[in-house]
């Protein structure tokens, strides 16, 4: 059985909206792990909502345990075999740049229609940050160009998330910048 893939740009929407509130759930004071499984179940949820199946760690229930990826959205065949893996998440409380990337990077080999990072900055970091991811989408040679991205940055300071999103094919052919 082989189904229409959702509306992505429709599912990101969604995504940037609850991480754009998520701040004014959690004030100041909530931990890493806090905020991580909070971001987990929310965003699993739209994924629940959009008719798509979603694994993590952290779930309610054992057998909803993290596979591969931080939290993935995915569809079975009847046969409940995977059929398709729609969304994969990474996300890297660690503000240093290396760790941070080491986490974007595994989401290059994902096949998946959208791919979502969620980072920390330091504060002083974030152009730095904007233009390693950049480099890494240029240097990666395995591209589906109309995997559509979504990075989005936690700043302690303001108690915000900076969300950017973009389309492979966008960012290698210089029609958007992250920075």
């Amino acid at each position: 059985m082989n189904r229409q893939t959702p509306d992505i740009l429709a599912l990101a929407a969604r995504i940037e909206a609850f991480l754009m509130g998520l701040p004014k759930e959690l004030p100041r004071g909530h931990s890493d792990t806090e905020w991580t499984t909070r971001i987990k179940c929310g965003i699993g949820q739209i994924g629940l909502e959009a008719g798509l199946l979603a694994t993590a760690s952290g779930y309610p229930t054992p057998r909803d345990r993290e596979w591969l990826y931080d939290l993935i959205w995915f569809q079975n065949s009847p046969e409940k075999h995977l059929e398709r893996l729609v969304m994969a998440l990474e996300s890297e409380w660690n503000r240093h740049p290396e760790e941070i990337l080491y986490d974007f990077e595994k989401l290059l080999v994902a096949r998946a229609a959208l791919k979502v990072m969620i980072f920390q900055d330091n504060g002083r970091n974030l152009s730095e940050l904007w233009q390693m991811f950049e480099k890494s989408l240029q240097t990666y040679a395995h591209h589906d160009p109309i995997e559509l991205y979504v990075w989005a940055a936690f700043q302690e300071t303001d108690h915000a998330f900076t969300v950017k999103t973009a389309r492979v094919e966008e960012l290698l052919t210089g029609r958007t910048r992250l920075i």
